[in-house]
């Protein structure tokens, strides 16, 4: 008989499980994760899509609440493993690492919905065998199962490492031990120390390998003028990005009036962009002492004129950084919400990116009611299928920049970023 378990404990084994797993799979070089010989004959696709299909299977049950699944669950486990990775053979690579994190997230949503004594009656799930426990059956699929392939990720990584070793990218360790944490360190010292009227909450700092795929489809997505790293810095290995989130009286201040924009937030977002170009500096600065080169685009004013697009979307990199989801209101949700700037800055040196974000962070996307951006627009810029009009959103920030005046021009409004979101993520409600 299996120990009694506690939802706090079984979800944090998950979680540190599967954090530990997705930052080995964010570490892997791309160009090799399609190549047999990660476990046998399969590639580290093919286990990723695995594990894929086994907590898609564990969302099943945990939303019908009964003990129920595919018919495959019936052959014998390798029978049954083989014909899952053929009928998924032909997806892609990003195909199958996307809708790994989208199935994560969704069944971790479930679990967390979940309560102790669910976890440990068999009763919970009709059909499951009385002498059986529900979280030990989970954990067989979820944290059990990341570990079960630990050992073939620790040497296929000693290989990739051994293979690129001589490669002028120094293979998978970083360009310098620590550059991570320096660059950390130098982004919220320059924000601590920059004596600005507007007041900030803890800053947000992620990393993306510069060849990351996603890069080349933002002229897709944002636009067709859209860089990629490259353009920015011959050479570019790491992009990075941060995240500076406005002080809670910043948003209170704009939230108190339904139209009129806050002097507070003008001020911030002024404040902000100065103390970006600061922070890019600053961080160039500390490159070139250890040998690197950088460069970045300002925070703001860098869009065609015509079309409205950016070429270079800070808060798209935010996203393919791991540091949050767009929202309805096409801003990013972050950990500590969307009311702040988003900064980035290319480098040559070779910095491991974080893992991709395990959540959906915008309520509405999760499947949820909310919709108060759109009620909170002045304009009607925002419609709830998600749909932006970018010429009556510009409209309204260059009206408001006209009427507060000034040599710095504020051109913005904030109203649809000072919602439930704001200041956080808002949690999943079940």
């Amino acid at each position: 008989m299996s120990e009694r378990m506690s939802k706090q404990e079984f979800s944090r084994r998950v979680r540190e499980a599967w954090g530990s797993w997705e930052s080995q799979v964010a570490r892997s070089p791309r160009d090799r994760m399609e190549q047999p010989g990660f476990y046998g004959e399969r590639s580290l696709r093919d286990v990723v899509m695995h594990i894929l299909w086994y907590e898609q299977q564990m969302i099943g049950i945990l939303e019908s609440r009964r003990f129920e699944g595919s018919k495959l669950w019936e052959l014998p486990t390798d029978e049954r493993n083989a014909i899952v990775y053929g009928e998924n053979r032909d997806r892609s690579l990003d195909d199958v690492l996307d809708d790994a994190t989208d199935v994560h997230a969704r069944m971790m949503e479930l679990l967390d919905g979940l309560t102790d004594d669910e976890l440990n009656d068999p009763a919970s799930f009709p059909g499951m065998p009385a002498e059986w426990v529900p979280w030990d059956v989970i954990a067989s699929n979820t944290y059990e199962h990341y570990d079960g392939h630990a050992e073939n990720m620790k040497a296929w990584l000693e290989l990739q490492e051994e293979a690129l070793a001589g490669t002028s990218a120094g293979g998978l360790a970083e360009s310098e031990p620590g550059l991570r944490e320096l660059i950390t360190r130098t982004v919220q010292s320059t924000v601590a120390n920059a004596q600005t009227v507007t007041s900030y909450r803890p800053v947000l700092v992620g990393f993306a390998a510069a060849s990351d795929p996603r890069f080349a489809d933002l002229d897709r997505h944002v636009g067709p003028c859209h860089m990629l790293p490259g353009d920015l810095l011959r050479g570019a290995r790491t992009v990075v990005s941060f995240f500076l989130p406005f002080g809670e009286e910043v948003v209170e201040a704009n939230r108190r009036r339904k139209s009129r924009v806050a002097s507070e937030w003008a001020v911030a977002y002024l404040e902000t962009n100065v103390l970006i170009v600061r922070v890019c500096d600053a961080l160039a600065e500390l490159l070139g002492e250890h040998g690197f080169r950088a460069a970045a685009e300002p925070p703001t004013g860098k869009f065609d004129r015509k079309t409205l697009r950016s070429c270079w979307s800070h808060k798209s990199v935010a996203v393919i950084a791991g540091l949050g989801t767009f929202g309805l209101h096409h801003m990013v949700i972050t950990e500590a919400g969307c009311a702040g700037r988003f900064g980035s800055l290319v480098t040559d040196a070779v910095i491991s990116p974080g893992p991709r974000s395990v959540r959906q962070y915008c309520a509405h996307f999760r499947g949820e009611t909310c919709r108060d951006c759109v009620a909170r627009c002045p304009v009607g810029a925002l419609n709830g299928a998600g749909a932006l009009d970018t010429a009556i959103c510009w409209a309204r920030c260059t009206a408001v920049a006209d009427r507060i005046g000034g040599d710095e021009r504020a051109e913005v409004c904030g109203k649809c970023a000072v919602g439930p979101c704001a200041l956080e993520s808002p949690r999943w409600k079940g």
